[in-house]
């Protein structure tokens, strides 16, 4: 698994009138825990090399000043832990404070071919090992590759994961233009199991990356 070779990124973030991207309005001022929440993003390049599907998972610890301070991952590549280390995030709170917290990253890419010749990434078995502090999927299902679609794209998607597991919330980050639909509509269709903290069920943030390259006919 190589995030370099992702063929579309997905990030969802909020966005403003003006077209700049904001973070929604704080949630945890009553005390409660907040999520971070990425407000820039660029995408990673996309590799004319790559054959078939590939994925990565990462977990990006987001420090209290919503810089990345750290980016772990089995399958990172120079590339892509550069450009995941320049994100930005409204960092999470508790009440109004600000504190360090996880984001989960999770990178899914198409081979260049309309139809899917061989199984998408089990991304529930990649991501089994992680630790509870953040959202895991338990239903996670890879974005096709839009049957009008034209060229090769990488979206970004945020998704804000309740404390039921399901996507409050899930937005563009980084658009892919023509493949913004089919990423969105994608990204709902996940679930997860919540993240912990404390020992209790809280928010937590996800970003994908949906890779999409134009099929070779």
């Amino acid at each position: 698994m190589n995030l370099r070779y992702l063929t579309a990124g997905l990030i969802l973030v909020t966005a403003s009138a003006s077209g700049a991207w904001q973070a929604p309005p704080d949630r945890g001022a009553d005390g409660s825990f907040a999520p971070a929440r990425l407000v820039q993003a660029e995408t990673p390049p996309l590799s004319p090399l790559a054959v078939g599907w590939t994925s990565t998972v990462a977990v990006a610890l987001v420090d209290a000043s919503g810089t990345v301070a750290r980016v772990s991952g089995d399958s990172l590549t120079e590339d892509v832990e550069q450009v995941v280390r320049r994100w930005q995030f409204r960092p999470a709170s508790v009440g109004r404070q600000p504190v360090a917290s996880p984001v989960l990253v999770i990178g899914l890419f198409r081979p260049p071919s309309i139809r899917d010749a061989t199984k998408p990434p089990d991304v529930v078995r990649l991501t089994a090992p992680l630790a509870g502090d953040t959202p895991r999927p338990v239903n996670g299902p890879a974005p096709p590759y839009p049957p009008r679609g034209t060229g090769s794209g990488v979206a970004i998607v945020e998704i804000l994961v309740g404390e039921d597991g399901r996507p409050h919330e899930v937005r563009i980050a980084a658009s892919a233009g023509g493949f913004d639909s089919v990423a969105l509509d994608t990204a709902r269709q996940w679930s997860f199991r919540p993240a912990r903290r404390d020992g209790e069920a809280v928010a937590g943030t996800v970003c994908l990356i949906f890779g999409f390259r134009q099929p070779v006919v």
